[in-house]
Order: C-alpha cells, then structure tokens, then sequence
C-alpha cells in the first residue's frame, strides 16, 4: 500500500497552510508568537482563524502531539465545527495516524460535504482497500463534476490498483489524463501499476510523456530509474536517478538508489 498517495489530499486542503517565504526565527521568537496567539484567543475565543493559526504554529514545527491536543480541546466545545474536524484529520495523517484520520473525515464529512474533504477520504479508503471509496467518488461526481471528476476517477484509479485489479485501474488513470495531460499523478500511478505487470517498456513511456510535460518532476525520474534497473539498464537508470535528485536534493530513496548502483 503506497499511502504516499495522499499527499493530493494535502495539496487540497488548508489547515491555514499558506506559501509564504518565512524567515528562520528564534526559539525566543517563536515562544513571543506562540504566546501572542493565545492571546489573541482569549481575546476572541470564537474566532477560528485565530485557533487554526496557532495550530498551524506548532504543525510547522511538527509538534503534532501539542497542535492534536489544541484541536480536541476546541472540539469539546465546538464539536459541530466541520473545518476543526478536517484540521484534526490532517493533522492525524501526516502523524502516520491513517485509522484516525479517516475517523475524524468521516465525522467532518457528516457535519458538511466539502469536496476536498471528500477527496481526501476517498484516497484514504482507496490505500486502505476499502470499497467505500468507490461510492464516494460517485457521490464526488455527482456533486462537483465539473471541478473534481479527476479526482473521483483517480480514487477509483487507486481502489482497484490496491486490490490488484491493474488494467482497471490503468483504464481510470487514462481517463484522468484525458481530462487533465498535466495530471502528474496519474501519469505516476499508470507507470507503477505497469510495473506490476512488468510491462516495463509501456511505464518508461508513460513516465517520459510525464517528464516532457513536466521537465522537473522529480518522482517520474525515479520511477524512470525504477524501470531502468528492472531491464538491468544501469547507466540510464543512473542518470534518471540523478535527474530526481536534481530536481529534489533530498530524495532519499533515489539517493539510495544511486548509492547502491555506484557501489
């Protein structure tokens, strides 16, 4: 199971997650911050934006233990807030914490269909083998067709690749990049599931249609490497695992790849 798969739920939803560019603070600084946002809650204690911002401070500094224990305490008193319950879902998958974090989708899900959170879900039951994933992203079809067919086609994409059913789940991918040729994971899931069949040849040129799309996508580069080194390809294998960490310094898996094959 490659739970890796959704980081396209994060990508889609907010716990207050911006872009910016942050300077390197201090650990005076950061305690000044922490201190001022809780401030500024007992100020405004109705104030979600004001909660999410303090949790968003301990999750950037991957203290999930202390931005898990915020969100509950906030939904022992607002425990109807939706938004809360998707914070905590986030929060609870990027803690490696999959079982609670489909547990508190299912309870945002309940309060209010957000199509983000139903995506995110979707892709959780489909890692986890669970057919549920299906009639969810029908319901996700049905419900926002026009932004996230994609998406719903792609959870189906995922549900059959898990259970092994790889042609299914090719057809899907396929369908994904029909609506979408810039749609780089399902250029990735397509490879990987020719992997499986050991159709080798077809996934080195699903993933170099990916990379000419996509001159820095660093996971179709590694995979590339992947196949490559099935053939028993060496030096192109070589040379697509360099090309990943290129474009991503701390690869750590093409690292090791090209680690072991210099070796």
């Amino acid at each position: 199971m490659r739970i890796y798969f959704c980081i396209i739920c994060l990508l889609m939803m907010a716990c207050n997650n911006n872009n910016k560019t942050q300077e390197a603070s201090t650990p005076q600084q950061d305690s000044i911050s922490i201190e001022q946002k809780q401030q500024d809650i007992e100020a405004h204690p109705d104030s979600i934006i004001l909660k999410e911002n303090l949790i968003q401070e301990y999750r950037e500094k991957g203290n999930y233990s202390k931005a898990l224990m915020l969100v509950n305490s906030y939904l022992q008193t607002d425990s109807l807030n939706a938004r809360l319950w998707s914070i905590k879902a986030t929060l609870h998958f990027e803690n490696n914490d999959t079982i609670q974090s489909i547990n508190a989708y299912e309870a945002a899900l309940q309060l209010a269909p957000a199509t983000s959170d139903m995506i995110a879900l979707g892709i959780l039951y489909a890692v986890t083998q669970n057919i549920q994933s299906l009639s969810l992203a029908d319901a996700i079809i049905k419900k926002d067709k026009l932004k996230a067919e994609r998406q719903a086609l792609f959870i189906k994409g995922l549900y059959h690749s898990n259970i092994g059913e790889k042609k299914e789940a090719i057809a899907y991918f396929n369908q994904c990049i029909q609506l979408s040729y810039t749609f780089m994971e399902a250029y990735r899931e397509k490879a990987l599931c020719l992997m499986d069949m050991k159709a080798y040849d077809q996934a080195i040129y699903t993933l170099t249609k990916a990379v000419t799309i996509q001159n820095n996508y660093e996971e179709g580069y590694y995979y590339l490497g992947q196949c490559y080194e099935m053939m028993n390809k060496k030096s192109n294998a070589i040379d697509a695992y360099q090309k990943a960490l290129l474009y991503s310094p701390d690869y750590v898996e093409a690292e090791e790849a090209l680690s072991r094959l210099s070796n």
